[in-house]
Parts: C-alpha cells; sequence; structure tokens
C-alpha cells in the first residue's frame, strides 16, 4: 500500500485480461474440473444456462441448422445441440476443452476446431447460427469476437450469446457484500472475476457496427444472481436460498413452472430487473 495509506490502482489491459481469460482453462487437469463443476452445477444454474438457452436456439434455427459453437469448453452445449438434430461444429482455444469433448461424446458426429473467438477458424458465411454460451463477456473488448461471429454467419443467418446487463448493475447500489462476494465483476484488476456488461443501447451501436441487426435482448436468469437480492442479503443469504432452490427444483414440475415463467413473464421484464440477458442478432443481407 503507497505511503498515503490509500490502495494502489491494479491497471490491467485489455491484451492482459484475454491473455488471462484464454491461458485459464488449457490443462488437462483445470478442463476436467471446469467440466465437473458444469455437469454438477445447481439445478437453477442448469435450467437457465443450459434448457432456456436451448429453447431460444430452437426459437431462431431450426432443426439441421449448421451451428457454430463458440467458446464450447467440454461440450455439453454441443452435445445437446447435435442430440436436438443441429449440424455442429464446437470451437474452444483449449485443446484440453477439446479433448474433454471428443472422449464424452460417444457417437456423436460433432467437429472439433482449436480457435478463438478473435480470429475464428472458419469460412466467410459459413454457419447458420453462431452460438457462445458465457463466453463472450469473459472479454474487455468483446466487440472484436462480435465481428468475427458476423463474418462467420451466413447472411439473415443469427447470432446469439448471454451477456451481462449493464442497466441491472448500475440500479445496485454500491454495498460491500456485492464488491467482494458477488461472482462477477466489471473489473477488469481482478480478471478471475471479470465479465463484461452493456447496455442495451451499446448492444444495438456494437450489432451495427459488425453488420448485425438486434431481434431481441432478453432478460433471463431472475433468480440467478440477482444483485439486488444480493444486496439485501449477502452471500450467506444468497447460499441458504440457492440450498432450498435447488431442493424444490428437483421436482421436474418446479422445473417447467420455473421454465414457463422465465419465458412468459421474466422475459417482458425491463432490462434493469436481471444480471443477464440473452442477445438474438441477425446478419444483415
Amino acid at each position: 500500500m503507497p505511503a498515503g495509506g490509500e490502495p494502489m490502482q491494479v491497471t490491467v489491459s485489455r491484451t492482459q485480461l484475454t491473455a488471462f481469460k484464454t491461458a485459464a482453462w488449457q490443462t488437462k487437469d483445470a478442463a476436467e474440473i471446469y467440466h465437473s463443476r458444469t455437469l454438477n452445477a445447481p439445478e437453477l444454474f442448469q435450467i437457465v444456462r443450459h434448457d432456456l438457452f436451448l429453447r431460444y436456439v430452437q426459437r431462431y434455427a431450426p432443426a439441421g441448422a449448421r451451428v457454430l459453437d463458440l467458446g464450447c469448453g467440454t461440450g455439453l452445449l454441443s452435445y445437446a445441440l447435435y442430440d436436438l438434430g443441429y449440424d455442429v461444429v464446437a470451437c474452444d482455444a483449449s485443446q484440453a476443452m477439446l479433448d474433454q469433448l471428443s472422449a464424452g461424446g460417444g457417437d456423436r458426429k460433432i467437429e472439433l476446431r482449436l480457435g478463438n473467438g478473435f480470429d475464428i477458424p472458419a469460412a466467410t458465411g459459413e454457419f447458420d447460427l453462431v452460438v457462445s454460451r458465457m463466453f463472450m463477456q469473459h472479454f474487455a473488448d468483446w466487440v472484436l469476437i462480435l465481428r468475427e461471429k458476423a463474418r462467420v454467419t451466413r447472411s439473415q443467418g443469427r447470432v446469439l450469446f448471454d451477456f451481462g446487463n449493464r442497466e441491472h448493475v448500475e440500479l445496485s447500489f454500491p454495498n460491500p457484500v456485492f464488491q467482494d462476494d458477488f461472482p462477477y465483476s466489471t473489473d477488469a484488476a481482478v480478471p478471475a472475476r471479470y465479465y463484461a456488461v452493456c447496455s442495451e443501447k451499446e448492444m444495438q451501436t456494437a450489432a451495427a457496427e459488425c453488420g448485425l441487426e438486434v431481434e431481441a435482448i432478453i432478460p433471463h436468469g431472475f433468480l440467478l444472481n440477482n444483485i439486488h437480492f444480493w444486496n439485501q442479503v449477502g452471500r450467506n443469504g444468497v447460499d441458504d436460498f440457492n440450498c432450498k432452490l435447488n431442493e424444490l427444483l428437483a421436482d421436474e414440475g418446479a422445473r417447467k413452472l420455473l421454465l414457463f415463467m422465465e419465458e412468459s413473464f421474466i422475459a417482458k421484464l425491463p432490462k434493469w430487473s436481471s444480471y443477464g440477458n440473452i442477445t438474438a442478432l441477425r446478419r444483415a443481407p
């Protein structure tokens, strides 16, 4: 700490942040940890990040469409897309992730490509749909990834991904519980927790710059990492709530109810209501 007693400011460049995020999952052990954590995530996480996301995929692309799963990790989304009848190409910057995907894919015919989102190993206009889940917002220069997604998407094709709502973050009042314990941060000085956010206007501007049109920006995951709730009850309160919710969501009826609420009610709420959104963009002719 400097002599004046003020905390030292840490400056992390976008290049350093990108390098950190890219290197984080390169080893076999890291890939196995990632796979285990994702596979065994709580019910709420599975419903929002997996089941609900797939509902939106099916809304914007019919079965048989050629789909790129960018930042595929160990392939849980790629598997599901293949099982729904899509022609799937899975791409990740980590060979260890792709090895894990290949080992667990069984007889699924999923094409694997090693590469990163800033220089996607794909032909221009190759895909009907480009999806990514919990990927693009890891990077401060995410617009460069969006531009590459647009490049590899055919005319009138779609780009679909989750992202953080700036409206939600900015309406949460300052609170040490949020700053210290919330799983995501917009501060690049804490790269392990860094997650980019943007407003609806910012996304519209970025999309236009990349030759994309905004079809929908849909709030989702109302109960998942809601900052307003965190600020009221803190980590312990959130943990208690999630534990009870996990028990309830083991019931198939409760899962169906949550999906119904997400699609019919939460999707219609203002952007500030939920930390996350599903963004659907269309490639301009």
